[in-house]
């Protein structure tokens, strides 16, 4: 007998709950990837440290770190990461950087949801809010 779908979106509710709770024990951070289901049930599950700066707790994936070793060829502090930007009404915050997207390699949210966009409007929604995180405005 199959999996139906929402089974499947029960167990991905009670999954989070629990991993949630033992990600907080470990001072880290969990994430279950996409779920294929039929006879068995599959996924995959991302466990990773949470670092933190002025702005709070991050997640340190792989972006996290390419962003930081990358800031300051950006013309950017490393603070820009993590960094809460009010821009046209929407909040904004930079979460990495992917250097396998050459056109969109920024990951940032945006209130809440998961986005990326390229250096130039990246860098457009830090200045408004913070032009003092821009190495060459000093």
């Amino acid at each position: 007998m199959n999996f139906t779908r929402n089974e499947v979106t029960s167990m991905r509710t009670e999954m989070n709950e629990a991993l949630a709770a033992v990600a907080k024990k470990y001072g880290a951070a969990a994430k279950i990837g996409n779920i294929s289901f039929g006879e068995n049930v599959k996924t995959t599950i991302t466990i990773s440290r949470l670092s933190s700066n002025e702005h709070g707790d991050y997640i340190n994936t792989k972006e996290a770190q390419e962003f930081l070793r990358r800031a300051k060829g950006l013309g950017l502090t490393q603070d820009v990461l993590n960094e809460k930007c009010n821009y046209l009404g929407n909040v904004y915050v930079v979460t990495g950087y992917n250097s396998r997207a050459p056109r969109y390699p920024i990951n940032f949210t945006k209130n809440g949801k998961p986005m990326k966009c390229g250096v130039n409007f990246m860098k457009e929604f830090v200045h408004a809010e913070r032009p003092e995180l821009f190495l060459w405005d000093k």
